[in-house]
């Protein structure tokens, strides 16, 4: 069999890849190749690139992580650029996922589970409901809302909830017909939820840690969140806020333009 031996390159090229990372990570000089003792050891080039993915794969093991939290610690915009890049890479090759975005959610619909990619690169405004609550009325605000800006990419996405005084005790068959029929809602009403607690449904408790302004629980019907296009939670609004208060920002984020700056609460029920 012809043996084929790893070229000064090849060598200085192994080397070369752990080099980089090695300088962001303390722990990398424990799995620094000694690439003479490879040569030496005269072993044919397929072996090598073997051992060369493994000892690469046992350092993306140990190091992913720290990478990412120092990138994370940092900021992209001020990380250095190299833990930002390798940071990326260790994610990617050993398969860290990547920080979860809203459209990778799930939510139930009619019994079945649906995936919230189906409304990426739209922009969100999730809103707990009930029907039986002194801010139902703002179902007419969000239709309205709903029907103009549909056309350029507004999602409004209801979730039922009843853990306010039980005030949505209905089936989901019932709620929906209630929303279409009172206020002609034409946007997506998802099954009966819950919205705090250990019960609290994984979009919500998403939604609650991801959102820059609070991760307090909910506090009654009618609070929303803005999505935009890349799933990123931007806003977070009381239950009293109504729909047309917020709607310069969702405009915006339909433009891709930046977000306007907050403006005091204008609370009110209609």
């Amino acid at each position: 069999m012809n043996v084929a031996f790893v070229s000064g390159a090849s060598v200085g090229s192994y080397a070369s890849w752990h080099a980089l990372p090695n300088k962001a990570c303390r722990n990398a000089e424990q799995f620094r190749p000694i690439a003479a003792a490879r040569v030496a050891q005269r072993m044919s080039s397929t072996e090598i690139v073997e051992l060369m993915d493994r000892d690469r794969r046992r350092f993306l093991q140990q190091s992913a992580m720290a990478l990412i939290g120092v990138t994370a610690a940092f900021g992209v915009e001020e990380a250095p650029s190299s833990s930002v890049r390798w940071g990326a890479v260790l994610a990617a090759e050993n398969g860290v996922s990547k920080k979860k975005t809203f459209y990778d959610l799930q939510a139930t619909k009619d019994g079945k589970v649906q995936d919230l990619a189906q409304f990426k690169g739209g922009v969100s405004l999730v809103v707990n409901v009930a029907t039986y609550c002194a801010l139902t009325t703002q179902y007419e605000g969000l239709a309205e809302m709903y029907d103009r800006l549909a056309p350029r990419g507004l999602h409004v996405l209801a979730f039922p909830c009843n853990q306010f005084g039980n005030q949505e005790p209905g089936s989901n068959e019932e709620i929906c017909k209630f929303a279409r029929e009172q206020y002609g809602a034409k946007f997506v009403i998802f099954d009966k939820v819950d919205v705090n607690g250990d019960t609290a449904d994984p979009v919500y408790k998403f939604l609650k840690t991801n959102n820059p302004d609070d991760s307090k629980r909910i506090e009654w019907n009618f609070a929303k969140f803005l999505i935009d296009k890349d799933g990123q939670v931007v806003r977070r609004y009381k239950p009293g806020i109504l729909p047309h208060s917020i709607e310069r920002d969702i405009v915006a984020l339909l433009d891709n333009a930046p977000l306007p700056m907050k403006r005091k609460p204008q609370l009110g029920v209609v």
